[in-house]
């Protein structure tokens, strides 16, 4: 796969030491995401997978100051369908998308293979689950507002042996909040899931009444990725 990285102004999400990374994906389609490599090598890398919003990976600036003042290079991408990579919506194809990023980012100078997060929002936090699941020498991911579907069901929580997963939902998201809990079903592993006084629903939750929860989930990420 081919990409390019071009040293342009970035999206208000982004401080101005990240870069603009597009990525081919396999059927063509030109994939962006905005890329921050921590100055230090070997340190740990968070990739973040957004909600289904046409902002897309915009919706990460609450979280974002936090994952780059712990020294972590931090990938965040718009998924087919959202933001600047547009293309049609395709929840069968997106997984393979994610693929790509992270063979993408275990490439890059001072990325440690075994140091790389997930965190995700609502269908984000089903394709972090999904590809953090599908890697033994993914430590973490966290899930803000996860769904249970056909394709990402609770089933993939088995995987999770040996390795953490945090799961965060709003107290009136009934949605989210069903699938939070039933996502300990058949867990393996550490997991915890965090039910928030909120109507919010995943990058939501990092604003309005849950203002903390940027900071909690710096702490969660750095017991796993060290700082």
């Amino acid at each position: 796969m081919k990409y390019w990285i071009s040293l342009i102004a970035l999206c208000g999400a982004c401080t101005a030491s990240a870069q603009t990374v597009t990525l081919d994906a396999a059927d063509g389609l030109k994939l962006y995401g905005d890329w921050s490599a921590s100055a230090q090598e070997g340190k740990g890398t968070v990739v973040l997978l957004h909600m289904t919003v046409p902002e897309g990976r915009k919706t990460w600036a609450p979280l974002l100051p936090n994952l780059q003042a712990a020294g972590w290079s931090v990938l965040a991408v718009d998924l087919r369908g959202f933001g600047q990579t547009g293309g049609l919506v395709d929840w069968e194809i997106a997984p393979r998308d994610v693929d790509a990023w992270l063979a993408w980012v275990a490439r890059q100078p001072g990325v440690d293979p075994k140091r790389i997060a997930l965190v995700g929002a609502s269908a984000g936090a089903n394709l972090a689950l999904q590809a953090c699941a599908g890697r033994p020498a993914c430590p973490t991911v966290v899930a803000l507002s996860p769904a249970d579907n056909e394709l990402f069901g609770a089933a993939m929580m088995k995987s999770f042996l040996g390795r953490s997963v945090a799961i965060y939902a709003g107290r009136y998201d009934r949605g989210a909040n069903t699938v939070a809990r039933r996502f300990l079903k058949d867990d393996q592993g550490e997991i915890a899931v965090r039910i928030l006084d909120s109507a919010g629903h995943g990058t939501q939750l990092l604003e309005g009444g849950t203002p903390f929860l940027p900071q909690e989930i710096e702490a969660w990420l750095a017991r796993a990725l060290g700082r």
